[in-house]
């Protein structure tokens, strides 16, 4: 992978994958990360006159690691398949809105308290239920998927 392409993966590291994963976009993350620890590793060793900017293109490198990571070390990944192939309702849901979170800009593991006003659980719903209406009827359903990915701490309130 060129500098460029390095530099958008930075940016958006799950750039041209449809969710929720197919085999195909699932091992493309392992490659992307792999990519990425080896950038971490190149970073860690490159000649920097300021010590700071290092510190800064490591942290943009974890970030981005650590993005992956939590889409690639999903230990439900081998049940989360019907026996045709397809994903489960249940597992498309909790990808969808697992990848709104991110898309807002949002860290699941750090989300906001919403303080009294709609807050980032709000924004998630009106995304999901406006771009995946078939997969959230009502919602009880989007609700339901929430609490699921909260129980499971995929997705975590900040502490204040």
């Amino acid at each position: 992978m060129t500098a460029p392409d390095i530099h958008n993966l930075l940016d958006n590291p799950f750039e041209g994958l449809d969710f929720p994963y197919q085999r195909a976009d699932y091992f493309e993350l392992f490659v992307r990360l792999d990519l990425l620890k080896s950038e971490e590793q190149r970073l860690s060793t490159a000649n920097y006159a300021d010590e700071t900017m290092r510190q800064k293109d490591l942290a943009r490198v974890r970030k981005a690691v650590a993005a992956v990571e939590r889409h690639t070390h999903n230990e439900q990944i081998n049940s989360i398949q019907r026996s045709d192939g397809k994903p489960k309702k249940s597992a498309a849901r909790d990808q969808v809105i697992f990848d709104a979170i991110v898309k807002l800009g949002f860290d699941p593991a750090s989300i906001p308290p919403a303080k009294g006003k709609a807050g980032v659980k709000a924004a998630v719903r009106e995304e999901v239920t406006r771009s995946h209406i078939d997969l959230f009827q009502s919602n009880g359903v989007f609700d339901d998927a929430w609490k699921r990915l909260r129980t499971a701490q995929v997705i975590k309130t900040a502490k204040s």
